[in-house]
């Protein structure tokens, strides 16, 4: 199992158009404040990794799944369930 950290690439992301959009503001600063740590992708399924300390508002939470479902990922948390 290869995983990688993608957090670079929502950097790049942010950069791009934080002056053009209020919610990539709002991420840029929330971004800013060192909150997130890593943004783990394995194969086609995405995780946050947030710092000690550190809560995710509501709106960044959306704002983040979002930005990988536009990427053709999946969210950890929303796979669907296997039966045992």
């Amino acid at each position: 199992m290869k995983t990688e950290n993608i957090l670079p690439e929502l950097w790049e992301t942010v950069e791009k158009n934080k002056n053009y959009s209020g919610k990539y503001m709002r991420l840029f600063n929330w971004l800013n404040k060192d909150n997130l740590s890593a943004i783990v992708k394995d194969k086609n399924i995405f995780w946050f990794e947030l710092n000690s300390n550190s809560q995710i508002p509501n709106y960044i939470y959306n704002i983040l799944k979002q930005w990988g479902y536009n990427k053709g990922l999946i969210y950890l948390y929303d796979l669907p369930e296997r039966p045992i």
